[in-house]
């Protein structure tokens, strides 16, 4: 069986750190993240980082994301961060996204249109 290719942003918090934890003691994923803090520490456990980030060009996200099966968003908290990764995640073939903002859009949203 092949292994499917997470890409996880958002592994400070609590939430990424438990997903990373479970996706390295499964043997049927292969985790990565998207650079931050905890990235050093991550490598050492085996885990491939990208220096990439929400804000940067729409093609260096495409080259992060290309190859991956599913990305795990879990801490990105505006929606344009979102916006990116997804549409990146679009061009590169990722067939599964799980994004972190389902409640915090319509509360975006409903304050910036007053």
């Amino acid at each position: 069986m092949l292994k499917q290719r997470v890409l996880l942003i958002g592994t400070d918090a609590d939430l990424g750190r438990s997903i990373i934890d479970e996706l390295l003691e499964l043997a049927a994923f292969v985790p990565s993240i998207a650079m931050g803090p905890s990235g050093s520490r991550l490598m050492e456990r085996g885990v491939k980082v990208y220096a990439a980030g929400i804000d940067d060009p729409l093609e260096t996200l495409v080259m992060a994301l290309s190859g991956v099966d599913v990305v795990i968003s879990t801490g990105l908290h505006c929606i344009q961060g979102q916006i990116n990764l997804v549409n990146a995640a679009a061009i590169a073939g990722v067939k599964r996204f799980v994004p972190c903002l389902y409640s915090d859009f319509r509360f975006q949203l409903t304050n910036k249109l007053g």
